[in-house]
């Protein structure tokens, strides 16, 4: 599932460049490896940022097929995987816009089916963040599908932050010496029984946090599976 831009000749799908042209335009762009004939790659998946770039010829309805010329290319798609979209597709969009402009093509975005220039970035990034919340609905609903409250129990416990982990001991120590006074253990006690207090207590309040988050993140998954409804689907060139 990916945010696609396609930057293509003008007319649409016409003869194109040769293939070692637009790769070699390709590879001058930061970052950009490329890993076959038609495919090449930005991977810095650290960063947040990681797209795929696929180059090729499309036909017009018209044109014969013997016309097609394998050296030759008319177009270059720009594949970002959702998860990325954030802080890849801004720059999806700016790498889409150096490319045409150096070929005098055009940038095509595919889900929202308009060309794109340089006045319309801000629109065309509002697009992008539209079109994320939606994938982002829609991965949810496949975690809702898929994911027991089991298994979000087990990712909840995974998402345990230091400083909530922090939080867990210093309530249990404080609840295990307000028991040990409660019931007016001497002091010897507090040395033996505090330290099994504060561990046990501290695991059990982390369990029920996780619990608890998971409960309420399993029921808003599948409130939101069972009365959303999905967004279409649109597909890449």
């Amino acid at each position: 599932m990916s945010y696609d831009l396609e930057v293509r000749s003008r007319p649409p799908h016409g003869r194109g460049v040769p293939r070692d042209t637009l790769a070699s335009l390709l590879a001058g762009l930061p970052g950009i490896v490329r890993t076959d004939l038609t495919s090449f790659v930005l991977d810095r998946q650290n960063s947040g940022v990681t797209l795929t770039i696929d180059i090729g010829h499309q036909t017009v309805d018209d044109e014969e097929p013997s016309t097609q010329s394998p050296e030759f290319v008319n177009y270059a798609v720009f594949l970002v995987p959702y998860p990325f979209l954030e802080k890849t597709g801004p720059v999806a969009l700016e790498m889409a816009f150096q490319l045409a402009e150096k070929l005098d093509w055009s940038v095509y975005d595919l889900q929202a089916e308009r060309e794109l220039s340089r006045d319309s970035l801000p629109d065309a990034l509002r697009l992008q963040k539209a079109h994320g919340q939606v994938a982002r609905e829609v991965l949810e609903r496949a975690v809702a599908a898929d994911l027991s409250l089991g298994e979000l129990f087990v990712q909840e416990m995974w998402n345990h932050r230091l400083i909530s982990m922090a939080g867990c001991v210093v309530l249990a120590a404080i609840g295990s010496a307000w028991l040990l006074l409660a019931f007016g253990r001497p002091r010897e006690d507090f040395d033996r029984y505090m330290p099994w207090g504060v561990s046990i207590g501290a695991v059990i309040l982390m369990w029920t946090k996780g619990l608890a988050q998971a409960v309420v993140l399993h029921r808003r998954l599948r409130r939101k599976a069972a009365t959303s409804v999905g967004p279409k689907n649109h597909g890449a060139a």
